[in-house]
């Protein structure tokens, strides 16, 4: 399955330690050069730990790989930001079944557009939480041998 992913998801996962799960699921995951600055380059001056996290990734499950087209048609018409724009055009270039994306604004176009958003804010923090509690119930159970 060919999967992007835009820069909000990947923060949201590095934040609370839980990228691994995005391996999890899907081997290789794209993002575009502009996620990657997004994400790794203005993290990484920003001081964030997240970013730092996600570049290690970068060649082994993440892959840069930018649109062939310019994405500014999507920007000027859905008022949306480069790293979605960007990510939705190499979405619809190379046929990705699945794009990662949270902004609203993203999504509705998405879902015009034949995709269907399924990683959005309340679902990022639903799936963060299932894991959270099976570390706790895994930790519980080591403590108590």
């Amino acid at each position: 399955m060919i999967v992007v992913s835009d820069s909000t998801p990947l923060i949201h996962l590095a934040k609370v330690g839980n990228i691994e799960l995005l391996f999890s699921l899907y081997k290789h995951v794209l993002i575009t050069k502009e996620v990657y600055r997004e994400v790794v380059e203005e993290g990484i001056i920003l001081e964030k730990d997240d970013a730092e996290f996600v570049q290690e990734y970068v060649g082994k499950s993440i892959h840069v790989k930018s649109p062939k087209s310019s994405s500014d048609q999507l920007i000027e018409k859905y008022r949306i930001h480069k790293g979605e724009a960007d990510s939705i055009q190499l979405a619809k270039e190379i046929g990705a079944q699945l794009i990662l994306i949270i902004q609203k604004e993203s999504a509705g176009f998405l879902d015009r557009t034949g995709y269907y958003n399924v990683c959005n804010r309340e679902n990022t923090y639903k799936m963060n939480l299932s894991i959270q509690i099976k570390k706790r119930r895994n930790e519980n159970r080591c403590s108590s041998r």
